[in-house]
């Protein structure tokens, strides 16, 4: 009530101030419009028709600038919904694709890039519908289109190397990821992507400098020490006389434990009827690992004139790897092989642990018995062997997936892991 009254009052006074001017100023003013047209009106007049035609000219300018603001906020208003339905239509077009409709799914993606200026994603999720119904050529030729709007665009060009790898075409695969390498150098994905279809096309040379630089950009990855140790194996055993010997020695200095470059040595040492040395670095690794592998290089080298040596060497790992079970029962299963019965027993004194372990124990302990001529003691022992129920002729497993393997290999043939193939403790 307040407000109104002090608005009517102050339209009053203002009215009464225009009035007051204009009754104050009426003697007669000429106003010249143009050299021909003039106008005689009084001043006061003349002042008021003066100061309503500056408000105007003002009130013009405002709105103007107005009108362009809130043609502005439209368009931007519009573009935020026409994304909104592109972004909304890219999400049923992916649930449509994950649902097995990839025809629906790829009209929405076209329909979602019609509304606006398509980009490589675009192309990438055209293409990858092809690619998850199993058309990887269709998906391979849209990628290849797109190159010619977007160039190695490294996103595009990951895509291309996924549905060459679906086409079959390693080749392609390779190529296309080494033009998205040389975009981003330091792309841990792309690297990762290269390197695996570099080892699955044995590509081991550039397989090595493409995990050395893995190794680089991810230093606590112990996995990746392995592979790259895995690729630089593999190069070596390429090479052929002297070179694979200094490739393999070099291996085994970087990574003394790494226990197929030692193998390795060790054989080719002995095919050059250099049986002595191949000794040798199979004891110096046993000595800092005792690797079932190595353990059975060196039995394979040692012949009955070094029975004494052999079980010296068991006697010290025992000792310096007390809590290794497989090791103190492969010890004596030597021993016993040696006809040395007693030094056997004493290591096959304790618990018989579980499995494999338990059943090896009791075997072991059955042959002991036999070596004393203690028949039934022998066969109580046969018995504890056959309940314990041994998982297999041998309990070589790989430490990174744990599948069984019948041989020692220097790679998994489950999971492709190199140096992860041993005796299970």
């Amino acid at each position: 009530m307040l407000r109104r009254i002090a608005t009517v009052i102050a339209a009053v006074a203002l009215i009464g101030a225009v009035c007051t001017q204009v009754y104050f100023n009426a003697q007669e003013a000429t106003f010249r419009l143009t050299p021909d047209h003039t106008f005689t009106l009084p001043l006061g007049v003349l002042m008021l028709a003066s100061l309503v035609a500056g408000a105007l000219f003002m009130f013009l300018i405002t709105l103007a600038r107005e009108g362009r603001h809130a043609l502005s906020d439209w368009q931007v208003q519009r573009e935020k919904r026409v994304e909104e339905r592109n972004i909304e239509h890219r999400r049923q077009a992916r649930s449509l694709s994950l649902a097995g409709d990839y025809q629906r799914a790829r009209t929405l993606f076209a329909k979602a890039a019609k509304r606006r200026a398509p980009d490589v994603l675009d192309v990438i999720d055209y293409a990858g519908t092809y690619l998850v119904e199993g058309r990887a050529d269709e998906a391979r030729r849209m990628l290849e289109e797109g190159q010619k709007d977007f160039g190695n665009d490294p996103l595009l060009l990951a895509a291309l190397a996924r549905a060459c790898s679906g086409c079959g075409d390693t080749a392609a695969a390779i190529s296309a990821l080494e033009r998205a390498l040389a975009v981003y150098p330091a792309s841990v994905e792309i690297l990762k992507s290269l390197r695996d279809l570099l080892f699955d096309s044995e590509s081991w040379a550039r397989a090595v400098e493409v995990q050395q630089r893995i190794v680089e950009l991810t230093s606590q990855d112990e996995t990746e020490r392995r592979r790259f140790a895995g690729a630089k194996f593999e190069a070596a055993m390429r090479l052929e006389g002297s070179e694979r010997e200094a490739a393999l020695r070099a291996l085994s200095g970087t990574d003394p434990d790494f226990v197929p470059a030692i193998i390795e040595r060790s054989r080719a040492l002995a095919a050059a009827d250099d049986g002595k040395q191949a000794f040798k670095v199979l004891e110096k690794a046993a000595k800092r690992r005792p690797h079932t592998a190595i353990l059975d290089g060196l039995e394979a080298l040692s012949g009955s004139d070094q029975v004494a040596r052999m079980t010296k060497l068991y006697s010290k790992l025992v000792v310096a790897f007390p809590e290794d079970q497989p090791l103190r029962l492969r010890s004596a299963a030597y021993l016993l092989s040696a006809d040395r019965a007693e030094d056997a027993a004493k290591l096959l004194d304790g618990t018989p642990g579980d499995g494999a372990a338990k059943y090896a124990h009791h075997a072991l302990t059955a042959k002991v018995h036999a070596a004393r001529a203690e028949p039934d003691m022998e066969q109580a022992s046969y018995r504890d062997a056959v309940v314990s129920n041994p998982p297999g002729a041998n309990d070589l497993r790989c430490g990174d997936c744990g599948r069984r393997a019948m041989d020692w290999t220097a790679r998994c043939g489950h999971c492709g892991s190199w140096n992860s193939i041993d005796t299970a403790a």
